[in-house]
């Protein structure tokens, strides 16, 4: 379910590094079970992607999707 919420996520815009914050547990079955995912989502659309731990999301806010620094292969185009 994870990788496709960041997935669609990264479909409607992927202009914008993600930063995922999420509860410990999810977190780090993310970053130990699906590290190879979480590669091959920013290889295929040129961003980095972090996950950070945050227990204050309860019920319904299980998680949050923030937009980070635009993505590589934007910085890399308005460097001179």
């Amino acid at each position: 379910m994870w990788l496709r919420v960041l997935e669609d996520a990264l479909i409607k815009s992927s202009t914008y590094d993600l930063i995922v914050q999420t509860r410990t547990p999810v977190a780090l079955y993310i970053l130990n079970q699906k590290r190879i995912n979480l590669h091959d989502l920013e290889r295929r659309f040129g961003v980095a992607i972090v996950v950070e731990a945050d227990d204050t999301l309860t019920g319904a806010n299980y998680h949050a999707i923030e937009r980070g620094e635009p993505r590589r292969a934007l910085r890399a185009k308005e460097s001179p």
